[in-house]
């Protein structure tokens, strides 16, 4: 019994994140379909951080390097998987996988 210990460095959880974040908006047709289904709901915590997403995702756009301060805005998780699998959880529950190469 032992432990594996996978360093994962800043680099590529900053690219994961990257990546993520501009597949929402290359993709922003199927997942304003859903935030607008969830807006309906009565968590406010949850209506809130869809309908920032909603205005983020047109006024940022895709992005090319990191903003920690979006990071932070946007951004519940990531987690991280064996062969290199990379999930990015975001704060209003969307999840996207990336390979991390």
């Amino acid at each position: 019994m032992g432990c594996n210990n996978h360093h994962v460095d800043e680099a590529t959880l900053e690219k994961a994140f990257i990546v993520a974040w501009n597949v929402l908006v290359e993709n922003k047709e199927y997942f304003i379909e859903k935030w607008k289904r969830v807006s309906l709901e009565d968590d406010l915590l949850l209506r809130y951080q869809v309908n920032r997403f909603l205005n983020d995702i047109d006024e940022v756009g895709t992005i090319e390097r990191m903003d920690i301060g979006f990071m932070l805005e946007t951004l519940d998780h990531i987690k991280i998987f064996e062969k290199g699998v990379v999930r990015v959880f975001f704060l209003e529950g969307t999840q996207i996988e990336c390979k991390n190469e």
